[in-house]
Parts: C-alpha cells; sequence; structure tokens
C-alpha cells in the first residue's frame, strides 16, 4: 500500500515540481561551476597526490603482510621442529611405531607437515560455516544487478503488478469473508426456526 501511494502521488509530484526545479536551478550550477571546479581542483589533486598515497600505503600494507605471514610460518616450523624432536629424544622407547614414525615426518619436514595442517584448518573452517560463506557470496554476486534493478524503469513496472496482484488477493478475501460470515447467518437462521419449532411443538404436547 504505501509503495502504490508513493507511486500515485510521490512520483507524479516530482515530476511536476521538483524536476523543473532541478533542471532550471540545480543543472545549470552543476554545469557551469560545480563540475568546471571539480576537473580544475579536485581531479588534479585526487590524481597527482591521492591515489598515488593510496597505491604507495597499499603495496607497503602487501609487502608487510606478506613479511610477517613469512615470519610466522618460519616460526612455527621451527616450533613443530622442536617439539617432534624433544619429544623423539624423551619418549622415542616408550612410543608407538606409527606415532614415532609420524614425529619423525614431523622432524624432517615441518613445513610440509604446517601446510597440510593449514589446509585441513581451511577445509574444516570452511564446511563448518559453509552456508554463511554461501550466503556472502551470493549476496556479493548480486549487488551489481541489485544496483541495475533498483535504476531499472521496469521496477516501477512491477512493482505496480504485484500491488494489483495483492490489491485482488486482498479483494478476493474479502469476497471469502463475506461469504463466509453470510453462510454463519443462513445457518444461524435455521437453528433458530428449528428450535422455535420444537419449543412449539413441545407447548402444544403440553
Amino acid at each position: 500500500t504505501m509503495l502504490k501511494v508513493m507511486d500515485d502521488h510521490v512520483e507524479p509530484m516530482y515530476k511536476a515540481h521538483l524536476e523543473p526545479m532541478y533542471e532550471t536551478h540545480v543543472a545549470p550550477v552543476m554545469k557551469d561551476t560545480v563540475e568546471p571546479f571539480y576537473r580544475k581542483n579536485v581531479d588534479p589533486v585526487i590524481k597527482s597526490q591521492i591515489i598515488p598515497t593510496w597505491n604507495n600505503a597499499i603495496s607497503k600494507l602487501v609487502s608487510t603482510s606478506e613479511d610477517s605471514i613469512e615470519m610466522l610460518h618460519d616460526l612455527a616450523s621451527r616450533q613443530i621442529y622442536l617439539i617432534s624432536t624433544n619429544v623423539l629424544k624423551e619418549y622415542s622407547d616408550s612410543l608407538p611405531v606409527p606415532v614415532v614414525s609420524f614425529l619423525e615426518y614431523c622432524q624432517t619436514q615441518p613445513d610440509d607437515f604446517l601446510t597440510r595442517l593449514l589446509w585441513v584448518a581451511l577445509i574444516t573452517v570452511i564446511f563448518l560455516f559453509r552456508y554463511t560463506l554461501l550466503s556472502m557470496i551470493i549476496f556479493f554476486v548480486c549487488v551489481p544487478f541489485r544496483i541495475i534493478w533498483f535504476f531499472s524503469p521496469l521496477r516501477l513496472l512491477f512493482r505496480r503488478k504485484v500491488v494489483k496482484v495483492e490489491d485482488e488477493l486482498k479483494g478476493i478475501d474479502c469476497i471469502e469473508d463475506f461469504v463466509a460470515s453470510q453462510n454463519s447467518i443462513h445457518n444461524k437462521g435455521k437453528e433458530d426456526v428449528k428450535n422455535q419449532m420444537l419449543n412449539q411443538n413441545d407447548k402444544k404436547s403440553n
């Protein structure tokens, strides 16, 4: 109902009053003053200072992140090596053979073990949050289509059709309610007449 009111009243009012005022007063100012000022003063600053500064900051951030990730990877590999070495040194005689083989693998190839461990963790996280991730992917994929649909004139056409269908459905519901109420009144009248006849027969028999 609110959408129908906006289509029927707000849109004609905008086209009749606001759009001519925009074309008469705002559009010339934008074209003759704002756009030249932007092209002369703002756009050169953006291209010569803001964009290079932004790109430089992003490149430094990426480089720092790569260095930090590499340092953490080396630190984790080193810890895996030390832990597996200490466990083998202390408990190699009492541990089962599969456990000893696994620890020897961690000791000789800590980088490979860490990579496999990270892959397992990543697959586990994806599996646990698969529905949330799928919803986020669908949302971001549909964002451009939603923007295009928001500015499309066809949206108003389909909106009006939806409003008409809703009105027709409301009308059908009203008709069904009216028929049901009439049927209930008719049935109640039949029951009243039947009760009156039974009362009269009882009086005559008495």
